[in-house]
């Protein structure tokens, strides 16, 4: 063989062993992802006609529904607002958000043993999804947020389950095609979901953390001493107390008690700003928690189709109001990394048993920043289409 011959030879061998490895790795490293990408055409026609399953409160209350047409099916929402946004919603025209979005593959029976099932016996059946939440204490919690821009969660503190979260704006997910106009383009953004997405100042609960620097580098004691007026002006900011009282001579542990916001203001500015900073990282603000940021449903199994209580929560959570400047101030390449990591339904390990295939989950402690997510939608503006296309609101993120 001469040399410009074997020249020729080596060159298509090359060609033909990348086109094998190319194979390989679509058809099995990436098949998974293949299957569940939204640009995938013939997995989505295919969906369609899959009873999906239903999501419940641990009280029993259905949240999603199916309506059929033919041989297709879509989703219906009988609590309409009440569990928007972080439910999410399943359409045809707009793709997926939410808990419809993270649980897909649970909701479409793609997952785990049922699975195998529906391909062997050609049932085209999705599991159930029972979560902790409490209607009853939802409904109460919808309530007391009004129409104020904010949000509100109530949480089991022994597991961090949420028993009730609310986000004000919100929207009526069966209407869809006639409000997404309007909705997708609102400055108020009533598809971010405030409770999970929300950037609110951390308020009075940094004043643990502020205590807990201030005790352990001796900045104080239980028993230091501050005078009160009142005001206290720092960094060209008047800092006053709630109701605008002054509380004069005073302990420190008499501060904490009260959550005294001008005596830790003074704290604050002689621990100096490396200080705090150092401690809020050992207090975990910035960096993102294992397992939880990542997993924001944590989920417990039981028997059974439809829910037989409610996850093993039994006592309400007090409920956490927050209000003021939601703005997301995040780039939008952070967004993109938070959505991703909030929302990624891969690095969620399912466990499933019972010849019925329900589920019971629990919403994680809300974090963040944003799987109610996605459980909530992360994106903020509806997640991707059914054409992968990532929808977001005209311009900057407004004020929360």
């Amino acid at each position: 063989m001469d040399k410009p011959v074997r020249r020729l030879f080596l060159f298509f061998s090359l060609l033909f062993v990348a086109l094998v490895a190319q194979l390989t790795y679509l058809q099995v490293v990436s098949a998974h992802k293949l299957k569940i990408e939204p640009t995938n055409t013939r997995s989505i026609q295919d969906e369609i006609t899959v009873k999906r399953g239903r999501i419940l409160s641990a009280d029993g209350v259905v949240l999603a529904d199916n309506v059929k047409a033919g041989t297709d099916y879509s989703r219906t929402y009988p609590q309409g607002s009440l569990t928007s946004p972080w439910l999410g919603y399943d359409s045809l025209m707009y793709g997926r958000a939410g808990i419809e979005r993270v649980y897909n593959e649970d909701l479409s029976g793609q997952s785990g043993s049922l699975g195998v099932v529906n391909q062997v016996t050609g049932e085209r059946q999705g599991a159930d999804l029972t979560l902790t939440i409490d209607m009853a204490l939802q409904q109460v919690a919808t309530k007391a947020l009004g129409d104020r821009k904010g949000a509100v969660i109530a949480l089991d503190p022994r597991t961090g389950a949420v028993l009730a979260m609310v986000s004000y704006p919100r929207y009526d997910p069966n209407r869809l095609d006639e409000i997404w106009s309007t909705i997708s383009t609102d400055e108020n953004r009533p598809l971010l979901d405030r409770a999970t997405m929300g950037l609110y100042p951390p308020g009075s609960v940094f004043k643990m953390l502020v205590a807990a620097a201030a005790l352990e580098t001796g900045k104080v004691t239980v028993d230091s001493t501050f005078e009160d007026t009142g005001t206290y002006t720092a960094g060209g900011y008047v800092v006053s107390n709630f109701d605008n009282k002054a509380y004069g001579t005073h302990t420190f542990a008499k501060a904490f008690a009260s959550s005294i916001n001008t005596t830790f203001a003074k704290i604050g500015v002689d621990l100096g700003a490396n200080a705090l900073a150092g401690y809020a990282s050992a207090f975990g603000f910035g960096k993102v928690a294992s397992g939880r940021r990542r997993q924001p449903f944590s989920r417990s199994q039981q028997d059974g189709r439809g829910p037989r209580g409610s996850g093993g929560l039994r006592t309400r959570g007090g409920a956490g109001v927050s209000f003021g400047d939601g703005t997301d101030r995040r780039g939008d390449s952070q967004q993109r990394q938070d959505d991703e990591a909030l929302h990624s339904a891969e690095g969620h390990k399912r466990r499933r048993h019972g010849a019925s295939h329900s589920r019971t989950l629990g919403l994680g402690a809300a974090h963040h920043r944003r799987h109610s997510g996605d459980p909530t939608d992360a994106d903020g503006a509806g997640g991707q289409d059914r054409h992968g296309n990532r929808r977001r609101f005209a311009g900057r993120p407004g004020r929360g």
